[in-house]
Order: structure tokens, then sequence, then C-alpha cells
């Protein structure tokens, strides 16, 4: 496959998007009406979250939700922008563990084998606001700049984990705060 650099002009005005998300059990005529919604808009780029804990229940089902959700978008010519994780319910949290990390890598592999290939690819949002969460809003001032980066040290093994399974497409973190995007703006394309 051509490297995105060639695919794509480093210029991303003209996308015109929304956070929208597929859900299990939802039909692929409801996706499309939803999609309608949005095509009519003049919108032409969907960024979505996607579960780990979702895909591990059933991941043929999973799978089979993200390609319908995948054909619907290219019906109606709207770019796609997956999000792996999402930071915003993290309540607690300790490093990942060697098995997680596997876990995790097998769940990455799944969706990128998957979607990877789609011309309406735009790029990959590998964690979605990873520092807006209870388990930094609550840490006191002494305890805070650890947890912070307790999490960045994951979240950039993260965005290594993703460049590994796919150096060929643009990725991005979506922060929450431009002052957020220094723990990774040397690991990906696109600031967030």
């Amino acid at each position: 496959m051509e490297g995105w650099r060639k695919r794509v002009n480093g210029d991303y005005s003209e996308l015109r998007g929304v956070c929208h998300n597929p859900k299990i059990g939802q039909t692929k005529e409801e996706m499309e009406c939803q999609l309608e919604y949005a095509r009519r808009l003049n919108l032409n780029a969907v960024r979505f979250w996607m579960s780990q804990e979702e895909w591990e229940k059933d991941p043929v089902s999973y799978e089979k939700m993200l390609t319908d959700f995948t054909d619907s978008c290219k019906e109606k010519e709207i770019g796609i922008m997956p999000v792996f994780w999402s930071g915003n319910f993290i309540e607690e949290y300790e490093e990942v563990t060697e098995a997680e990390w596997e876990k995790k890598r097998v769940y990455a592999e799944a969706v990128i084998r998957l979607l990877k290939n789609e011309k309406i690819l735009i790029m990959w949002d590998v964690y979605n606001e990873p520092l807006c969460n209870n388990y930094l809003r609550g840490a006191s001032p002494e305890d805070y700049p650890w947890k912070k980066e307790k999490l960045v040290r994951d979240l950039r093994k993260h965005c290594e984990l993703i460049r590994e399974l796919d150096p060929d497409s643009p990725m991005t973190v979506g922060h929450e705060l431009s002052s957020q995007m220094d723990t990774t703006s040397d690991l990906v394309d696109v600031l967030s």
C-alpha cells in the first residue's frame, strides 16, 4: 500500500465532521439513516469510538458492525477516523501489564486489518482525551504529577503500538486541551 503521505495532501481544512458512534445491535438501515443526516448537512467525516471490551466479548459481531458502519460511510462518501481507546472513564489507573498489552495488540491488529485498506480512512485516533478523567481530576496537587506521568507513559506506548502495527496511515490523539498535546506531539502526524 502506498504511504499515507502520498494519499493525503496534508491539508485537512476541507473536513467537516462529527463524532458519531455505531452501536451494537443497530441495523445497517439505522446506520444509513443517521449517516444520511450527516450527508445532508454536508458533513464528510465521522470520528467514532470503538470498544476493546465489546470486541473481546464477540469479535465476529463487533467486526460485522464496524464493517456495516464503514460500508454505510463509504456509500455516503464520509471519511472515517476510528478511536481505539478513551481516557474519559478512568477512575483508577495501574500501568498496563504485559498480558493486557498483548490483549490490546490483538484487538488493535484485528481493527487495523479490518479497516486499514479502506480508502475512506482519514487517520487513526489512538486515544480520546487521555488526560480528561476523574483519576487526574481528583488528584491532589502532590499526586497529580506522578499520576499524569504514569498515564502519559502508557499513552505513548499506545501510540507506538499503533504506529508499529500500521506505519502507513496517519494517526492522532484527541487531546482535551492544546496544552496536553506535547505529551504525544513527537509520535503523531496530526495534532488534535
